[in-house]
């Protein structure tokens, strides 16, 4: 199922140069998986400079070779640009990418460890489930209010998905991290979440969606 513009070999491998270690990326899909999460942890068509209803995030690490670093539903763990590739192609990705403001080279270093920091650490599901249990009642009841007060009792800080790690990589730099979750607790983090806030920290680079 193709719902985003099909991209060719040349212009993946053109976005794919433009990224820079740092760099956040959303994804928005197609599958079921996709739409299930987008449904569940937010509302649709959200962002200041570009609407997406976006149901992934990753952080570009680069190292020569496109490396990235997410919670891909297992481990929290590195992956590579390619992998993305094929979707691109197909139309059934679409990504949107942002670059940290003015970020220094000690402040790279130090998302760098950050990153390291997580390796090999898991991925929490039952944060999944409770995100779907506040989206539900937020668009299903007169209570939505309430969803926003209580906090994911799934989260454990150790074992989080893929918006909470794209925020807490970010820990040591203070100006980017209490800036992301100053008016919304890592543990109620989404996807769309982040998404709302991270021009807060960051400019706008590109969207594959945009010929």
């Amino acid at each position: 199922m193709n719902k985003f513009r099909k991209m060719s070999d040349d212009e993946v491998n053109a976005f794919g140069a433009a990224l820079q270690p740092g760099d956040w990326f959303f994804v928005e899909g197609t599958n079921f998986v996709d739409t299930l999460v987008q449904w569940g942890t937010g509302d649709d068509d959200k962002g200041e400079v570009v609407k997406a209803s976006v149901c992934h995030v990753g952080n570009y690490i680069g190292d020569g070779v496109g490396k990235t670093f997410e919670a891909d539903g297992e481990k929290l763990a590195y992956h590579l640009f390619e992998d993305y590739r094929q979707r691109l192609k197909n139309g059934e990705n679409r990504l949107i990418c942002f670059r940290p403001k003015n970020l220094t080279v000690d402040e790279l270093e130090i998302f760098k460890s950050g990153v390291k920091s997580y390796v090999g650490k898991n991925y929490n599901r039952w944060e999944l489930f409770w995100f779907g249990v506040g989206s539900a009642i937020t668009k299903f009841t007169p209570f939505g209010f309430v969803a926003g007060l209580v906090r994911n009792p799934a989260y454990k800080k150790d074992s989080v998905v893929c918006s909470q790690l794209s925020a807490l990589v970010w820990q040591g730099v203070d100006r980017i991290y209490k800036k992301l979750t100053k008016d919304e607790p890592i543990e109620n983090m989404t996807p769309e979440k982040l998404y709302d806030r991270i021009l807060r920290v960051s400019d706008f680079i590109f969207d594959t969606a945009a010929k």
